[in-house]
């Protein structure tokens, strides 16, 4: 999701956001697995964990390449080489299953090759996912704000009104797109690091304050 760095400091609001998403994502498929009756808990982790995570994406999202072809290496070297590494790495334990089984595999190249999130490890769908958010936010950034924010909208119509899933995970990055580009458009301005100075800079005054 990019480094959690600003002038060579961590951004400790980011890190620790990461722990509780992360937590978060967790306990909502702990909830899920368990089918628990708790589905309201459930729901209400699913309804913000995974837009989160393409928030923070986005706030962290740097354009550096003039030529889309640039974004392309970084995008294989970031995101495409891990997904495919993680996938190899958790598929070599499945291997003596498959063999004493006789079955198996071609179900996991299908979920490798399709980004399906069923297969192991699941998760790993969102680095595709980040690819084509990557990619299309890389375009839309060139336009001006007048135009970006019409195609935000669309994307969000789009999104919800669509009825098919295709592979790859095309769908789910159209969904993210306007969450990724929230938080993009917040660290361009640099609002939360504004805020959290503002925050600090209060709470110093009041430290002096008491002081006297």
């Amino acid at each position: 999701m990019g480094r959690a760095v600003v002038n060579n400091k961590r951004i400790s609001w980011i890190d620790w956001s990461k722990v509780i998403a992360i937590y978060m994502v967790l306990l909502g498929h702990f909830i899920d697995k368990c089918n628990s009756t708790n589905v309201f808990l459930g729901h209400w982790i699913y309804s913000f964990h995974m837009p989160f995570f393409f928030f923070i994406s986005g706030y962290l999202f740097k354009v550096k390449e003039n030529c889309f072809s640039d974004l392309l290496k970084r995008i294989l070297h970031s995101l495409i080489i891990p997904y495919i590494g993680l996938n190899l790495l958790a598929n070599i334990f499945l291997i003596p299953t498959w063999i004493l089984s006789g079955q198996g595999w071609n179900d996991q190249l299908f979920y490798f090759l399709t980004a399906d999130g069923r297969g192991q490890p699941g998760p790993t769908w969102f680095l595709i996912a980040l690819s084509w958010v990557w990619m299309m936010s890389w375009v839309i950034i060139k336009f001006k704000k007048s135009v970006q924010y019409i195609i935000l909208v669309l994307s969000i119509i789009f999104a919800y009104s669509f009825p098919f899933h295709p592979w790859f995970r095309a769908d789910v990055a159209i969904t993210a797109l306007p969450f990724f580009m929230t938080g993009y458009y917040l660290r361009s301005r640099d609002l939360l690091i504004q805020f959290n100075r503002g925050r600090l800079s209060e709470n110093y005054s009041v430290a002096n304050i008491l002081n006297i």
